[in-house]
């Protein structure tokens, strides 16, 4: 039996688990291997709107310190059956949001899905483009997908909450 996690143009096969369970391969290993350079990506993993500034989205949302994009997840996603060590999704977004009423979130859903959302005074959901928000806000979360990796080779910050390939340089809420 194989995992397999397909990224972009590259995909990772495990024998052990995938990069959303608390075991894999690349955990196991990380420390004996020498580091690839990253090949930043042009284009998001899914189709995306169109791009906007920085200043555009400042304007519409709050400046980088007044706002932080939350990263949806596709609700039967894989990556959320194991939260282990940490709290469900829903729960996660409920202890973020709920958590800090004095910071505005911005609420991208999947491209593929739509999270179903209690009404928080402090969430506004955004359709802007992935690549957009992580130029425009150096802080964000997101519980377990590739914009995590997408975010932290721009130098991005992530609160996450689930298990990925980049737990080491992520806060895990």
């Amino acid at each position: 039996v194989f995992w397999l996690e397909s990224y972009f143009d590259r995909a990772t096969l495990d024998e052990v688990g995938a990069a959303y369970t608390p075991d894999n391969e690349f955990l196991r290993f990380e420390a004996h291997c020498a580091p690839l350079p990253v090949r930043r990506r042009a284009v998001s993993k899914f189709e995306q709107p169109a791009s906007v500034s920085p200043g555009v989205l400042h304007q519409m949302h709050g400046g980088p310190d007044e706002a932080v994009p939350i990263f949806g997840q596709v609700p039967g996603d894989m990556a959320l059956a194991d939260s282990s060590g940490g709290l469900p999704y829903l729960e996660w977004i409920d202890a973020i949001v709920a958590g800090n009423p004095d910071v505005r979130f911005l609420f991208k859903h999947h491209p593929m899905a739509r999270t179903d959302l209690p009404a928080y005074p402090n969430l506004v959901e955004v359709d802007a483009d992935v690549l957009s928000l992580l130029a425009a806000y150096p802080k964000a979360a997101a519980y377990s997908s590739t914009v995590i990796r997408e975010g932290v080779e721009r130098g991005v910050r992530f609160a996450t909450g689930g298990h990925h390939l980049l737990s080491g340089l992520t806060y895990r809420v």
